[in-house]
């Protein structure tokens, strides 16, 4: 599971937030999200947008990862609001993984 800086397909588009994936050479997908403005609401509509994504697609081995910077702190708690938990840390980067039935 190596994240590669390749190209990002947006699967969830919204006024307040862009997720898009990116397939690393071994067939993992890695998640990453851009939110412009947060609340409550907007959680909540994230949350639905995000379970309904994953229940329309497959994923190898039935996870999916998010590969965040080591000095990137702020983002975990964000993370783990969406039910990603920690994997493995190598020398630049940490490691989330979340399970898909």
């Amino acid at each position: 599971m190596t994240p590669l800086m390749g190209e990002r397909v947006p699967v969830i588009e919204r006024d307040y937030m862009t997720v898009s994936t990116e397939i690393d050479h071994e067939g993992y997908t890695f998640i990453h999200c851009d939110v412009y403005k947060w609340s409550s609401s907007i959680y909540k509509e994230m949350l639905e947008d995000w379970v309904d994504w994953l229940a329309n697609n497959t994923f190898r081995d039935n996870v999916v990862l998010v590969a965040l910077q080591k000095e990137d702190t702020k983002i975990i708690k964000f993370i783990e609001m969406f039910g990603f938990e920690y994997l493995q840390t190598h020398q630049d980067y940490v490691v989330y993984i979340m399970g898909v039935e």
